[in-house]
């Protein structure tokens, strides 16, 4: 195993190699570099397989049912919760294996059933985690079936992490001077698993059912329109709002959000603001939906979601995130404050 890993760095550092020098490349025999370099792909792509880090194909999500409840309290900053997925297995196994990072799994309540019997829970022998590939590994005692639809059961727990990656904390300062805690995500490329366990590959796309929970005088925002808020039993001053099912997505165009609102519109692009930052939000508010209805003409294809929200973020690493019905932007590449940013700035 150490000398795979050892190639397989190998032929990483090989690529990035070419990558760098392709200049000099460019003035040789063509042919031959890029059939070395096609080599060192493959190479680079087979010892990737063999070594470990891609989920097997033996199981594919279809649809996640996602549950979770965040406090921003300053004394918590943590979030608990519950997700559904429904899987179809294509060929016989034994266990099921996705991603989880930074979370706390009681492995005790979980669960695995056959979708058509719900309530006859799998024998599961036990759970393992591979903290170096980020698996969750559930054993079963008995091999799924090939083209049977499964659903597991994944309760957990986090922290709200303060890096900008997953699903993290930042806050603002609102008209009053006074810190306000909002809890966001970024999950490309690979931090959806921070948040809830996942089969964390682009290629694995499926349905979301996502619903928020969160203390009174805040507000949710997920990529989907809200279907409906209703108290959290057992819970008071906490609510739940529950969002509208995906298309199909991938775990990095996902994105439940949430920050303190000061006003709402009913036009299908919406922009949310911050307290306090009402006035710098009139030129997105104004062009964003130009520019969309432009590319609705450019390509004669309409716009295929209920809602097109943007939001500025605090902290955020990229300058934007074109996450589906809910953009996430950098401050700066958002706001403009007309009294003293330039239009050429």
């Amino acid at each position: 195993m150490k000398l795979l890993k050892v190639l397989q760095t190998r032929s990483q550092s090989n690529s990035r190699f070419v990558r760098k020098r392709r200049e000099y490349i460019l003035e040789g025999d063509m042919g031959t570099y890029l059939r070395i370099y096609l080599i060192w792909c493959v190479i680079g792509a087979v010892f990737g397989a063999v070594f470990g880090y891609r989920l097997p194909n033996t199981v594919i999500p279809e649809h996640y049912r996602l549950e979770i409840v965040t406090d921003l309290d300053e004394d918590h900053f943590d979030f608990s919760g519950t997700v559904w997925i429904d899987v179809t297995c294509t060929s016989p196994t034994n266990n099921i294996t996705l991603h989880s990072k930074m979370l706390d799994i009681d492995q005790n309540k979980v669960s695995v059933s056959a979708v058509n019997t719900p309530d006859h829970n799998l024998n599961i022998t036990g759970v393992d985690f591979d903290e170096d590939n980020d698996f969750l590994i559930i054993n079963l005692s008995e091999a799924l079936k090939a083209d049977e639809k499964y659903r597991v059961q994944i309760p957990f727990d986090g922290k709200l992490a303060n890096i900008l990656a997953g699903y993290y904390r930042s806050s603002y300062q609102d008209a009053d001077g006074k810190k306000v805690w909002l809890a966001t995500t970024q999950f490309e490329p690979s931090d959806a698993r921070r948040a809830f366990p996942c089969f964390d590959e682009p290629a694995m796309k499926a349905k979301f059912t996502i619903s928020i929970g969160r203390k009174e005088g805040y507000t949710a925002i997920s990529n989907m329109p809200l279907e409906k808020t209703e108290n959290i039993i057992g819970k008071p001053g906490w609510e739940w709002d529950r969002f509208q099912t995906t298309d199909m997505v991938q775990k990095g165009r996902h994105r439940p959000n949430r920050f303190r609102q000061r006003r709402r519109s009913e036009d299908p692009q919406l922009l949310r603001e911050m307290k306090g930052a009402i006035d710098q939000i009139a030129f997105a508010k104004d062009v964003g939906p130009k520019i969309l209805s432009f590319y609705e003409k450019y390509f004669d294809i309409d716009y295929p979601l209920p809602k097109q929200d943007m939001i500025a973020i605090p902290d955020f690493a990229a300058g934007a995130m074109e996450n589906w019905g809910l953009i996430t932007f950098r401050e700066i590449y958002l706001l403009l404050d007309p009294k003293l940013s330039s239009l050429k700035s």
